[in-house]
């Protein structure tokens, strides 16, 4: 970390971040392209982070409906 004479911090100029942040995003989806492509096909939720990826089957929201009508139904 550099500081100007004033005590600030200086940062890298904004079209630097811009690349990298370009040459990242590009590598990120390269390397979860085959995990990606599968999730779409099966149907599953892709959450796209800055270099994750979280994957999710919504199947699961109907199994925790019924496990709540289940655990409802056995209050009565």
């Amino acid at each position: 970390m550099q500081i100007n004479p004033r005590g600030r911090e200086l940062s890298p100029p904004r079209g630097l971040l811009a690349r990298i942040a370009a040459i990242v995003k590009r590598r990120t989806d390269d390397l979860f392209a085959e995990p990606d492509a599968f999730a779409f096909v099966v149907g599953w939720e892709i959450d796209r982070k800055w270099n994750r990826r979280t994957y999710r089957d919504p199947r699961f929201d109907q199994l925790r409906a019924a496990r709540q009508a289940q655990s409802e139904a056995s209050r009565r």
